[in-house]
């Protein structure tokens, strides 16, 4: 079921980075935890491979997600979670996800590498378009990236984080 995943960002970059929530708590939350779930989200997203991803997919795929995470965090001069790869070993992760893998944007993904190499191309046309401003959202344990709309001075990806912020601000007064 897509209901599981989060879509709320508007770039299924960023929607692939909030398959692992909480990065910067003390309990992070991993969406993506079989192959099934795996083959689930990229189905959801419209990039479900020709192949179905395979138990060993699933170690690609969440290195590449750290790896993205780790440079677009550096690109927009935020923290890194903790235990992120160095910038380095990120920008290798990435060269090597997007080297192999076939580019034909009409047809099909041929496997999950190939899909996950469309999201990494994805994210680095984003990033270096000039009009495309983002975020990290300002509630601590969130952390999800998103696409700054421009119509208002926007700190949280989403309501209910920005909900969830002055709670925590209310409570702190109250006490």
């Amino acid at each position: 079921m897509a209901d599981e995943f989060a879509f709320t960002t508007g770039h299924t970059w960023a929607d692939f980075l909030a398959t692992r929530t909480n990065v910067h708590g003390p309990a992070p939350a991993e969406s993506l935890t079989t192959a099934e779930d795996v083959r689930r989200w990229l189905d959801a997203v419209g990039l479900a491979p020709d192949h179905a991803p395979r138990p060993d997919d699933l170690a690609l795929v969440h290195e590449v997600r750290e790896a993205l995470r780790a440079v677009v965090l550096t690109r927009l001069g935020h923290p890194l979670p903790p235990r992120s790869p160095d910038l380095a070993a990120a920008t290798a992760a990435l060269r090597r996800s997007t080297a192999t893998a076939e580019h034909d944007p009409v047809t099909a993904p041929n496997s999950c590498a190939a899909a996950l190499s469309r999201i990494v191309t994805s994210a680095t046309v984003d990033l270096g378009h000039p009009a495309l401003r983002f975020l990290t959202c300002a509630e601590p344990v969130c952390g999800k990236v998103f696409s700054d709309r421009g119509d208002t001075r926007q700190r949280y990806c989403t309501p209910r984080c920005a909900t969830r912020a002055r709670v925590r601000s209310h409570r702190g007064k109250s006490s």
